[in-house]
């Protein structure tokens, strides 16, 4: 399966996909509703939280990315690797399983919003009736088969909600809600505001984490850059030169599908904050209680008439739907990758392993399924979102520290990145890890 790597634009455009998966995965709770909500909070003035989160990460990405092509490595074979205490695996790779069954609390409540925009169909069904089935139809969609049933599924649909988000903010203009420059330069004066309950506490905490790229989505890339073929192509090093060449070439491929997405979720990004910011933070509407997806229909219904109110909650059922959809087929790689390196359970071929991945489809969408269930008048879906995308902002700080240490120590000397990207790659590092900090202000405010 060893292939030469494509040498022109257009060639290289053929063959990214990987980062668009991620890309499904991020816009749904990342960007529709954390972004947003966030934007009704405090007004323009965490802007540069949003576009800082969004360009450090793809740093992150690109290194992991590049290890994965020089060794095949999967993530959490990479995760093992750190030196440490162990027991049947290395304790990062423990941390990254708690820290994944407490992200089900997270998906559970994207279930749940889904859900939401099939109850305001009047159907007869409520929200939390409707998750159970929203994730069998993922799990059916998923068992007809593989990379490329979710790499076309998820282009399909981040695209269709990517032009919708983006023709918004830019109409935006032409209502009384237009944003003005001196609005726009407010966003970048570098504070974050106090924080009156959990939601807002735990808010600058859940941007740094989950908008962008979050940890889990940065495990999951090298999971699709080996069902792409990245590293197949590249083949096993050999020492030679010609596996160099195409270890480059494969490399220079996968840069341009990080670079891509990352230009894609970026705008999408900030075209949901703004939108919240210019429409909803200055009317006092935050999402609260169920009614999440209904509350941040305003946005377009504010600006462009009750007519919207169909086209908004028909993109966010895509948007949504396809955040579901991808962390049950990634959740499934990890799974039984997790449990294959633990011992737990036997995979000796490909052909194992993809009956392992079937089996933890199954799994994922009853584990989503079940945890959409432990929503309650205390416990609604936007907090269940909050409070399951919290750890992951320490999780990526252990990613990032990863990273790091197999760029110094494992990666083949010879595919060592440029001086930009190492100033990026620590940049990305360093900043995270104080932004982190910094976000960590408000919420335990909120708790004290």
């Amino acid at each position: 399966m060893i292939k030469a790597p494509p040498t022109t634009f257009w060639q290289r455009f053929r063959f990214i996909g990987p980062s668009l998966i991620l890309t499904a995965t991020l816009i749904g709770s990342g960007e529709l509703i954390v972004t947003t909500t966030y934007g009704a909070q405090t007004g323009f003035k965490a802007l540069w939280l949003i576009v800082a989160a969004c360009f450090l990460k793809v740093a992150i990405q690109e290194a992991l990315g590049r290890y994965t092509i020089s060794s095949g490595d999967t993530s959490l074979v990479a995760l093992n690797r750190l030196p440490g205490p162990r027991w049947r695996a290395g304790w990062a790779v423990w941390i990254w399983l708690i820290c994944v069954i407490l992200g089900a609390v997270q998906l559970g409540g994207i279930a749940l919003t889904v859900g939401e925009c099939l109850q305001v169909t009047g159907k007869g069904f409520s929200a939390r009736m409707w998750a159970p089935c929203v994730c069998a139809v993922c799990w059916a969609i998923l068992c007809t088969g593989r990379y490329q049933v979710v790499e076309k599924t998820s282009m399909v649909l981040v695209s269709l909600f990517s032009i919708s988000i983006i023709g918004s903010a830019i109409s935006v203009q032409w209502t009384r809600f237009a944003i003005s420059w001196s609005q726009i330069l407010a966003g970048f004066s570098f504070q974050l505001p106090r924080a009156a309950d959990f939601v807002e506490g735990g808010s600058a905490l859940a941007v740094i984490a989950v908008v962008g790229l979050s940890a889990t989505e940065i495990i999951y890339y090298p999971y699709w850059c080996l069902e792409k073929g990245y590293a197949r192509f590249t083949g096993p090093n050999d020492d030679s030169e010609e596996w160099l060449q195409r270890a480059r070439g494969w490399i220079r491929v996968m840069q341009f599908d990080c670079y891509f997405a990352m230009v894609v979720y970026t705008v999408t990004t900030i075209a949901f904050y703004l939108l919240g910011a210019a429409v909803l933070h200055p009317q006092g509407i935050v999402p609260k209680g169920t009614q999440v997806i209904t509350t941040l229909s305003a946005m377009y219904t504010d600006t462009f008439g009750l007519g919207a109110y169909w086209i908004f909650i028909t993109c966010s059922f895509l948007v949504l739907f396809s955040t579901l959809f991808v962390s049950i087929a990634s959740y499934a790689r990890l799974l039984s990758d997790c449990l294959g390196l633990m011992k737990f359970i036997k995979i000796s071929d490909e052909s194992s392993r993809q009956k392992w991945v079937q089996r933890f489809l199954a799994f994922t969408a009853l584990l989503f399924a079940g945890a959409s269930q432990l929503s309650g008048e205390d416990f609604p879906p936007l907090v269940m979102i909050i409070a399951g995308v919290i750890p992951l902002a320490f999780l990526f700080l252990i990613v990032s520290g990863t990273v790091i240490y197999l760029k110094y120590t494992r990666l083949d000397r010879r595919l060592q990145p440029n001086w930009p990207l190492d100033v990026w790659l620590w940049a990305s590092v360093l900043l995270t890890l104080v932004m982190t900090v910094y976000a960590l202000r408000p919420f335990l405010d909120y708790l004290n």
